[in-house]
């Protein structure tokens, strides 16, 4: 018998995915299902969301789970299984059962089945009232379910789900009802083992089709994606290499119904000027020399968009168009394929991804986090920034042209005249060698309430050109503003923030980089230009000061995480990895 290295949970510890979470060297009990709800639309936003489980075999290569029952021209896909592996049920019992809110406020009973649990609200209601969990829904409900986006001849890409069915009999008399009462799409085709969900019979009956044949599970593509994510675990997600071309052409379709979630802002007030091909942004450096700060600086931004200011629209969605869709279209259009897996590890959990993204050429450079001092409680860096500065600000004009109308030089002249600096190209003088952000566990709540700024010990660390750096800071004339951006020159750095003390912490090597907990949620910080790091062991005293007014069961609950981390980077093949990790203790 396997040693699994830890004692299996106590018998009256959780159920989760149909069956007790009892000794995990116990048989295997039978699979069971999840959750059908309202069809497509639920299952993608319950999936997406993560609220389900997956499953993947100990030591054993991936399963093919849903993805058996979707074409290999499947587009997008995220799927679950709820009949855990022994490994991942060990992982996640430590994980959980650490939480109060976990142990004590859901209060599941062993005997719960949580299909039948997150299906109650459903089959109670005045809709449903006519079907039973027993009798209607049980006999049939396999245990691998999948959202999926797949292309169509006419209809372009459509949504579906696909789930696993014991009973093809049981589900095609019962599954039509179920839909219906919770006002699901009706198109559903029943065949090889599979539900398939869709818009209309037609697509539901092609995807069967298709997989029957040619499935997803068995595309190299997919294989090579989600092998990439490492092992095996609770959800995986994947976007074929002809995602982000098929949905690019999608966009205009899309952004006609209001569905799009790039737009800029709203739009009633738009000006029609906007509705041409925005130019690509200026990068105007001087425009801040040449204009006098209005009595009133935020005037000026509302007379180059006059209703953006008065408040119209600002709600609603924009349909894209002209240079911003341009931009998003060329961007969706550069993916190349992606996978992610989310697992319980380390007592705790993370969500690994692998991304191609065309050009995309091997990190250089780090985010910095690692010299930060050891009491740091939240930090973010980024380094080598010039690409990112540059589409950042070129996206903004953009969207900010197509809304407001003008032109991008008269936006970067309004901004500079409000801010005092030389827009866009100061930004690059702050930001192109690097930036980290940070905050000490040595915040004290109650000093910040009855002091000022410099008993806040938090600061920036900017990597550059030191005397050029403090330059742009020096133009900033905002009331107030200068004591919080008061500086500190090292070499090749410049440390700002309102605590002189931080600032000259920020200036050496602390040692963030050493310590246990980083090293955990942060493994690839030697390679990662981007990262995330939070210490809730450096955030306790913070949270658990009076004048933090934290709530004691959220603070309870707190206590048992460890650290949080969030880091991406580019490997020498041109392969994105991104890692985020939470831990327990």
């Amino acid at each position: 018998m396997p040693d699994y290295g830890t004692p299996p949970p106590p018998s009256d510890t959780v159920t989760l995915g149909g069956g007790a979470w009892q000794d995990p060297r116990e048989p295997r009990r039978g699979r069971t299902w999840w959750y059908v709800g309202g069809g497509a639309a639920v299952a993608i936003a319950l999936v997406v969301g993560g609220t389900v489980f997956a499953a993947s075999q100990l030591n054993d290569d991936r399963a093919p789970g849903a993805a058996a029952g979707l074409p290999s021209d499947t587009l997008a896909y995220a799927g679950i299984d709820l009949d855990p592996s022994m490994g991942q049920k060990i992982a996640a019992i430590q994980a959980l059962r650490k939480f109060p809110a976990f142990t004590g406020d859901l209060k599941i009973d062993p005997s719960t089945d949580l299909r039948k649990l997150m299906l109650d609200d459903l089959l109670q209601g005045p809709a449903c009232k006519d079907l039973s969990w027993d009798d209607d829904v049980k006999p049939w409900l396999g245990t691998d379910i999948a959202a999926a986006i797949v292309p169509t001849v006419s209809g372009g890409p459509q949504p579906v789900t696909v789930l696993k069915v014991t009973d093809e009999s049981a589900a095609t008399k019962s599954l039509p009802a179920l839909l219906s009462c919770a006002h699901g799409p009706q198109g559903l085709s029943v065949a090889h083992g599979w539900a398939v969900v869709a818009k209309n019979t037609a697509i539901a009956q092609s995807v069967s089709n298709q997989s029957a044949s040619n499935a997803l599970a068995d595309d190299g593509d997919f294989k090579t994606w989600t092998e990439r994510t490492g092992d095996p675990g609770v959800a995986t997600f994947y976007a074929s290499p002809a995602a982000g071309k098929t949905l690019a052409s999608s966009l205009d379709s899309l952004a006609m119904l209001g569905m799009s979630p790039f737009a800029f802002s709203s739009g009633s007030g738009a000006s029609s000027s906007a509705s041409g091909a925005a130019a690509p942004a200026a990068h105007v450096t001087s425009a801040a020399k040449t204009l006098e700060p209005p009595t009133d600086p935020f005037a000026a931004l509302g007379a180059v968009c006059p209703h953006a200011m008065s408040g119209k629209g600002m709600g609603d969605q924009t349909p894209l168009s002209g240079g911003q869709m341009d931009l998003y279209k060329a961007q969706m259009r550069k993916l190349q394929g992606a996978a992610a897996t989310l697992r319980f590890a380390r007592s705790g959990f993370e969500l690994e991804t692998a991304s191609g993204v065309e050009g995309a050429t091997p990190s250089s450079g780090t985010s910095g986090l690692a010299t930060l001092p050891k009491d740091t409680a939240v930090a973010f860096g980024f380094g080598g920034a010039r690409d990112w500065i540059t589409s950042v600000t070129d996206a903004f004009a953009q969207g900010f042209v197509q809304e407001c109308g003008g032109t991008p030089e008269k936006l970067w002249q309004t901004v500079s005249t409000i801010s005092g600096l030389s827009l866009p190209g100061d930004l690059h003088t702050l930001f192109d060698g690097g930036v980290t952000l940070s905050l000490s566990g040595s915040t004290d709540p109650e000093k910040l309430t009855n002091g000022g700024p410099g008993d806040l010990p938090a600061g920036i660390k900017l990597t550059g050109d030191p005397d050029a750096i403090a330059s742009v800071l020096g133009k900033i004339t905002l009331p107030g503003v200068q004591e919080i951006l008061a500086t500190t020159k090292g070499d090749g750095v410049l440390a700002v923030g309102p605590n002189a003390d931080y600032r000259d912490q920020l200036l050496k090597n602390g040692g963030l980089g050493d310590s246990a907990d980083f090293k955990d949620v942060v493994p690839q910080a030697d390679k990662a230009p981007t990262a995330l790091f939070v210490s809730f062991a450096n955030l306790q005293p913070i949270l658990t000061s009076a004048a933090a007014e934290v709530p004691r069961d959220v603070q309870e609950n707190l206590a048992h995480l460890g650290a949080f981390g969030q880091s991406t980077w580019v490997g020498d093949d041109g392969i994105g990895h991104g890692l985020i990790r939470l831990s327990t203790k």
